[in-house]
C-alpha cells in the first residue's frame, strides 16, 4: 500500500448521514441526483450528472474513495457505451447494473465478482471512443481503491468476449450488432494460441461469467437495484483491498 493510500481521509458515507438501508427498486428510483463528497472538483460535483458533456466525464479522475467511485457511476447516467449512441440500447449504468445484478442473483458469495460487474464499463466514461481499450482504461482507474483481481476482472471482460467469438458460435449468435462491430477494433476472435494461453489465466472462469452476465445485461426498462443499494458491498470490498 502506498504512503497516500494509508494516508487517505475516511469517506462520509450516504448511509451514516441517511442510516436506512435503500433496497432495490426500479431505474427511474436511481436517477436522484446526490452531490457526493470527496477530491472531485466543484464544477463536477455541483453539476446535474445527467447533463455531464463527454469532454466533462472524460475529465473525471480516478476514483480514490468510495464517494468519489460513487460519483463516477452516477455520471455514467445518460451516458453511452459508444457517443453517437450506435451501441448498447441502454445507457452505461443501467448497463452495469443489470450485470452487476446477474452475478449478485448467480455469485452471492462473490461480492468482487459483482463489484466488477458494475465498475466493468466505466472506461466508457473516461474515454469516450475508445471501445477497445475501455477495459483497461477502467481497470487502471479501479485498481488502487478496488484491488488488483476487480481491475483484472474489469481488464479480461474485453478479453473473454474475443475468447467467447472464437470457441462459442452459440453465444457469439447471440451478441448484439453493435457488439459483433467492436470485435473486430478489440481484435476480433482469439487465435488458438491465445485461446490456449487465456485458459491457463487464474482469472480464467471470473472472466467468462463477467462477460456473459456484460452480454445479458442490455434489457430496456428491466427494474434492478438502484444505484445506492451497492454502496455497502462497494464499501467492503475496498475495505479489503486496503487491509492487504
Amino acid at each position: 500500500m502506498s504512503e497516500q493510500d494509508t494516508t487517505r481521509r475516511a469517506p462520509t458515507t450516504m448511509r451514516e448521514q441517511n442510516p436506512t438501508h435503500p433496497t432495490p427498486g426500479t431505474m427511474s428510483e436511481q436517477r436522484t441526483t446526490h452531490r457526493m463528497p470527496g477530491t472531485m472538483s466543484e464544477q463536477h460535483a455541483a453539476r446535474p450528472m445527467r447533463d455531464a458533456t463527454h469532454e466533462q466525464r472524460a475529465a473525471l479522475p480516478a476514483p480514490e474513495s468510495v464517494d468519489e467511485l460513487m460519483f463516477l457511476l452516477a455520471t455514467c447516467a445518460n451516458a453511452w457505451d459508444m457517443p453517437d449512441r450506435s451501441g448498447d440500447p441502454v445507457d452505461i449504468l443501467d448497463h452495469d447494473r443489470q450485470c452487476a445484478e446477474l452475478l449478485r442473483r448467480d455469485h452471492p458469495e462473490d461480492e468482487e465478482l459483482q463489484v466488477a460487474g458494475l465498475v466493468h464499463d466505466i472506461g466508457h466514461l473516461l474515454v469516450p471512443g475508445d471501445d477497445a481499450g475501455h477495459g483497461r482504461t477502467g481497470a487502471d482507474a479501479v485498481r488502487g481503491l478496488l484491488g488488483e483481481h476487480v481491475a483484472r476482472l474489469v481488464e479480461l471482460h474485453v478479453v473473454a468476449k474475443r475468447y467467447l467469438a472464437a470457441t462459442d458460435s452459440h453465444h457469439t449468435a447471440t451478441l448484439s450488432d453493435s457488439s459483433r462491430r467492436t470485435l473486430v477494433t478489440q481484435g476480433g476472435p482469439m487465435t488458438p494460441a491465445e485461446a490456449t494461453a487465456f485458459e491457463a489465466d487464474p482469472d480464467f472462469t471470473a472472466a467468462l461469467t463477467l462477460r456473459r452476465a456484460d452480454d445479458a445485461g442490455k434489457i430496456v426498462g428491466l427494474a434492478v437495484a438502484p444505484l445506492e443499494f451497492w454502496r455497502p458491498v462497494i464499501e467492503r470490498v475496498a475495505a479489503a483491498q486496503q487491509q492487504t
